[in-house]
């Protein structure tokens, strides 16, 4: 007779008796089973409780049944506990918390981005959207490689992105590292943020897709006055000329203030730690001077323009088609940057000083203008050859090694 079936013969009035006596059996060194067997005293922290029929171990400070009156079966439960004790110990706090909405994530990562620059742009906050409304019904720590590879081969298709920016063409490979480049970053905020542990982080990777050529459009000389010819009048004349005349991002020129920007006595446009990281002071032209002075929002408020941005790029590309500007791959409020420093290069200005009127933070950034016309090119070489005194001159077009060697 085993002791479940010791217990189970045994009435409720005389369960306390029959306890008492197996509890002597129990605590000698050794007794004897019904079949024979040998069985040690009960291991330590295992034990019987008055009024209850089942054996009760003690782990943690806290005492629990092991739901059962079989002594083979109270031992597995006691060892089974002391083992999840044993990994729970090892587990961080961060792991036993509540799961936290992809939502919340975003949210997070979307106030981090607004106090850390003061050029948030509405082009961040649309992929922090479209990546929210993709892991919207997971929560952080179920998201895994395999979830952002399933990420990443739809924005390789055109399933995700369907504004207006990108209806005629496929995202490139440049602005699908981007979408990979916000997705990581929220992982690492989720790990600075304790919502994941190391290991979930490092699991969590994608590869990028290799960079694109990209794209650089500028206007020529006699482009610029048909497109100067173009605005006058519109609303966005004074938005327009100064993005051309500067050189600064829609985002730096939108947050233009009266008050920590624009300098009237020392003639300066004052531009702080923008989206480069580094301050820099744009000198301030008559012209410019008199558009800020004349902008009908400088007593109303501290913000030189008051305009959507929406708007400002609907009246640009009508402004386009109206100065007949065609370029292969279309021309963007941006491309107004692309000229101020393509024509500031082709005009002999050192890279130097156009990578500190741009605020760029690394001069391989303003590189990309250094790509001239094959003309600029001839007359560079003829000069040389006359500063070192030799009569052969440089003539007719070059050929495509040359071409893709100053291409760089």
């Amino acid at each position: 007779m085993n002791y479940s079936e010791f217990a189970a013969i045994h009435s409720p009035t005389n369960t306390q008796k029959w306890r008492i006596n197996m509890k002597k059996r129990y605590n000698t060194k050794a007794f004897v089973q019904p079949k024979g067997k040998y069985m040690k005293k009960l291991p330590r922290g295992l034990y019987f409780r008055d009024g209850s029929p089942y054996l009760w171990y003690r782990l943690n400070r806290k005492r629990k049944s092991t739901g059962t009156a079989d002594v083979g079966q109270a031992i597995k439960v006691f060892d089974k506990a002391k083992y999840e004790q044993h990994i729970a110990d090892r587990i961080p706090e961060t792991a036993v918390k509540k799961a936290i909405p992809f939502s919340q994530l975003a949210n997070d990562f979307r106030r981090k981005k607004e106090a850390e620059s003061q050029t948030f742009s509405t082009d961040m906050n649309y992929r922090i959207n479209v990546v929210e409304r993709y892991f919207k019904k997971l929560n952080v720590r179920q998201i895994t490689k395999r979830h952002l590879q399933e990420f990443k081969n739809d924005l390789m298709s055109g399933k995700l992105v369907t504004s207006s920016i990108h209806q005629e063409r496929k995202l490139g490979n440049d602005t699908i590292n981007k979408y990979l480049d916000c997705i990581m970053s929220m992982m690492k905020l989720a790990f600075d943020y304790d919502y994941i542990d190391a290991q979930q982080l490092l699991k969590c990777k994608v590869d990028k897709l290799p960079r694109g050529e990209g794209r650089l459009e500028f206007l020529s000389k006699e482009e610029i006055n048909r497109f100067l010819e173009a605005i006058r009048g519109s609303v966005i004349e004074d938005f327009a000329k100064v993005a051309l005349y500067t050189g600064m991002r829609s985002c730096e020129i939108r947050n233009l203030d009266y008050q920590l920007n624009i300098d009237f006595e020392n003639n300066l446009i004052r531009l702080p730690a923008t989206k480069g990281g580094n301050a820099r002071d744009l000198s301030m032209t008559p012209e410019l001077r008199d558009i800020f002075l004349n902008q009908p929002t400088r007593f109303q408020n501290q913000r030189v323009f008051d305009i959507d941005y929406k708007i400002y790029k609907y009246h640009f590309q009508k402004c386009i088609s109206k100065s007949k500007i065609v370029k292969r791959t279309g021309f963007k409020p941006h491309d107004l940057r692309h000229t101020f420093a393509s024509q500031l290069v082709i005009n002999g200005v050192s890279l130097r000083t156009v990578q500190y009127l741009l605020g760029h933070k690394d001069i391989s950034q303003t590189m990309v203008y250094a790509k001239i016309n094959d003309q600029c090119a001839i007359e560079g070489m003829q000069k040389m050859a006359e500063i070192i005194g030799s009569k052969s001159t440089i003539c007719g077009t070059m050929t495509s090694d040359t071409q893709k060697a100053l291409n760089f």
